[in-house]
């Protein structure tokens, strides 16, 4: 019993450290690494990391970093999604999360303007792989749960904004 509550504190002390940094708006750290090396089969934990990684700092910047929060967020919510892959709940995360990148990352290219020079060459497909990984799951969505009106009007926006149907 004891062994599980503390396994339980240390969770939940890692996640405050999580939000802290993001918070704090940490731009050094190392956000994909950190969540790549977490070891937990628990689709509840990896709901909980999804929100505060997609989270933004008081600033409302997003950070777009390849090994940014919103990268990590990206990769949390595809754990939370292989561990919960009908649950309502983990479906929205990761299409928040993925509309998110997508927007941001779209918006970046927009401007024309990279912040990260260092990774110009996989900017680009980066955007790509968000689109294309927002259209699944929100075909996914609308498929599994296809009355629920949010996931329609998701399906509608993504639609509208890139035209790119079933």
């Amino acid at each position: 019993m004891n062994e599980q509550k503390n396994e339980i504190m240390t969770v939940q002390m890692f996640l405050e450290t999580v939000k802290n940094r993001i918070l704090n708006r940490d731009e050094q750290h190392d956000f994909l690494a950190e969540a790549k090396s977490v070891n937990m089969t628990d689709g509840g934990f990896w709901y909980e990391y999804t929100e505060i990684l997609r989270s933004l700092p008081p600033s409302n910047n997003m950070d777009l970093r390849p090994n940014g929060s919103l990268m990590a967020a990206e990769y949390a919510s595809s754990r939370c999604y292989e561990f919960m892959p009908n649950i309502p709940g983990a479906l929205a995360e990761r299409i928040l999360v993925l509309e998110m990148l997508t927007y941001g990352l779209g918006s970046v290219i927009s401007t024309g303007f990279n912040p990260f020079a260092e990774d110009t060459p996989h900017f680009h497909q980066r955007f790509l792989n968000a689109r294309d990984a927002y259209r699944a799951i929100v075909i996914d969505a609308t498929q599994k749960i296809p009355e629920d009106p949010w996931f329609l009007e998701k399906k509608l926006q993504l639609e509208e904004d890139y035209g790119l149907g079933e």
